[in-house]
């Protein structure tokens, strides 16, 4: 059941995020290379990644472009999707 509510959740905060990129695609491929959890992305699946980064904010009285730069990349593997 919480892997099922966690998946929903990612998939709710995803659906949110492509929602913004207004027109744009973000490809995502199979990681050639190995991954390595380490917060350092030198691998060559994040090189090759496609890149997200043109985000917008929300607000209930203004919208414009987000402040802060922020660039997202999704590989995935046979058992595990990286973000």
């Amino acid at each position: 059941m919480r892997i099922k509510l966690s998946f929903f959740l990612l998939s709710l905060l995803l659906a949110g995020m492509v929602s913004d990129l207004k027109g744009q695609e973000l490809y995502i491929k199979r990681a050639t290379t190995p991954v390595i959890i380490d917060g350092i992305m030198d691998e060559g699946a994040w090189i090759e990644a496609d890149i997200a980064d043109r985000f917008h904010q929300n607000f209930p009285y203004d919208s414009s472009e987000a402040i802060a730069p922020t660039e997202v990349r999704m590989t995935y593997d046979e058992m595990i999707i990286y973000i």
